[in-house]
């Protein structure tokens, strides 16, 4: 289920020209496993929020809609969260792609998330790891791809360097379950 609704938040993320890419723990399972962590039913991409922002809100809704999916907004964490809307286990939970957003801050040249929680935050990306920054050529376009499980997905450039970023004090660490 995770592999099919991977693929199809990534193309229509690709048909609306959004720049996205494996990051957080799929970066992970991506370097660790090729594919997602045993352990996780959902998915993390990073994508550019300029690219998000030429599609209005109603736009974005039904590009996912029409495909049987259900989009949710966190304007807190700058994060969409989209899940089938037809998936129903007692079982096991619902997988879920979540979509982390990313802006260019001038201020110090590097991308940084995006979301109220943030935004607040002085452009301190040493002082604030919550910023989650790293620099935009990692993301810069063409992106790479990498394999995950069956399928070939962008991943950002020197991903290891992405997950330095991510995990600043674990990287070389191998990712365990939280148990």
């Amino acid at each position: 289920m995770l592999y099919q609704l991977l693929s199809t938040v990534s193309a229509i993320l690709s048909k609306l020209a959004i720049t996205h890419f494996l990051c957080f723990d799929s970066l992970w399972g991506a370097v660790q496993e090729s594919g997602p962590l045993p352990w996780d039913a959902h998915a993390h991409l990073c994508a550019l929020n300029e690219k998000v922002a030429v599609h209005d809100e109603a736009e974005l809704l039904r590009a996912f809609r029409r495909r049987g999916l259900a989009l949710e907004y966190s304007s807190a964490e700058g994060q969409y969260t989209i899940r089938n809307k037809s998936y129903v286990s007692e079982e096991f939970e619902a997988p879920t792609v979540r979509v982390v957003l990313f802006e260019e801050d001038e201020r110090v040249l590097m991308l940084r998330r995006v979301g109220w929680r943030r935004r607040v935050l002085p452009p301190d990306c040493d002082a604030h790891p919550s910023l989650q920054c790293f620099p935009p050529s990692l993301a810069a376009v063409p992106l790479p791809t990498r394999p995950f499980g069956p399928l070939s997905m962008p991943a950002p450039r020197e991903d290891i360097d992405l997950l330095k970023f991510h995990y600043p004090t674990t990287w070389w660490h191998p990712l365990l379950p939280n148990c």
